[in-house]
């Protein structure tokens, strides 16, 4: 049992789906929150039509994909390094680490 909850702990997959799931639930309920608002009070946040919000909804995510790549390619360059230079020890200690794995699971959620 310990070592199961040890592999969950240390594995890069469950807190990314955690906050996968989290970013969904979030979404439906703005979603529910949007459709509930009055449309003549929120005018003044609302500017432009649908053609204007995809357009800075893709601007937004591809800057969001950019960022992203360029993180992770450098996380994986440092830990190649790392563990080369120094240990293959470090690894399991990057993936142990709650910091660095609640960074890449917002840059995940975000995305």
């Amino acid at each position: 049992m310990r070592l199961a909850l040890g592999r969950l702990r240390e594995s890069l997959r469950v807190l990314p789906a955690l906050f996968l799931v989290l970013d969904v639930g979030s979404a439906l309920m703005l979603v529910r929150v949007y459709r509930s608002i009055d449309r003549e009070g929120a005018a003044f946040a609302i500017s432009g039509g649908p053609d204007s919000a995809r357009a800075v909804l893709s601007t937004i995510a591809a800057s969001i994909l950019g960022l992203i790549a360029l993180v992770f390619s450098i996380t994986i360059v440092t830990l190649q390094l790392t563990s080369s230079q120094f240990s293959p020890r470090a690894l399991p200690n990057f993936l142990r680490d709650r910091t660095s794995q609640v960074t890449l699971s917002t840059f995940i959620g975000l995305y």
